[in-house]
């Protein structure tokens, strides 16, 4: 958090910068997650890494994790315009289902390709929205026998509502 906090400094320090911060609210095939973010402008594509805080589907318990999205404009951003853009996401969180002594400890990584877009709706503030579809690898844990594998694949859907800061 100190290392967000000093980078966010950093670059509010300069005159013309290109960094922005944002909160998006994510839902996934997993679960449903509050996204605060840090990204990169640079011209036609963004870069933006942020932390996951949620809950999952499973067992409605707390669950943490990351999320790094790469947009590409296909066109050059513009402002007071709908900007378009193709996202690819990749997620990283992991839960844990308990019931009496059986525990099962999953990892999920998750990849999905989709589209979006943003707005500006006043200087340096734009909402934005994303949808897009894709895989999810489950690496799961078992205290005890079973014959479920360790590994599960499955399908990934990821919707998400924001607004982003330009500092």
């Amino acid at each position: 958090m100190l290392f967000i906090l000093f980078t966010l400094l950093t670059i509010t320090a300069q005159e013309k910068s290109n960094y922005y911060i944002g909160i998006e609210g994510i839902s996934t095939t997993k679960g449903v997650f509050a996204n605060p973010i840090v990204g990169r402008n640079f011209s036609k594509l963004n870069v933006q890494v942020g932390l996951l805080a949620g809950s999952s589907f499973v067992n409605n318990k707390s669950t943490f994790g990351v999320k790094g999205d790469i947009l590409l404009f296909p066109d050059e951003q513009r402002e007071e315009e709908f900007n378009f853009h193709f996202i690819s996401s990749f997620t990283y969180f992991k839960n844990s289902v308990s019931v009496e002594n059986a525990r099962t400890q999953t990892g999920t990584f998750q990849i999905t390709f989709g589209y979006g877009f943003e707005y500006q709706i006043v200087k340096h503030l734009l909402i934005k929205s994303t949808i897009g579809l894709g895989a999810l690898l489950e690496r799961r844990d078992f205290n005890f026998n079973t014959n479920s594998p360790k590994n599960k694949w499955g399908f990934a859907g990821l919707l998400s509502l924001g607004i982003n800061y330009k500092l």
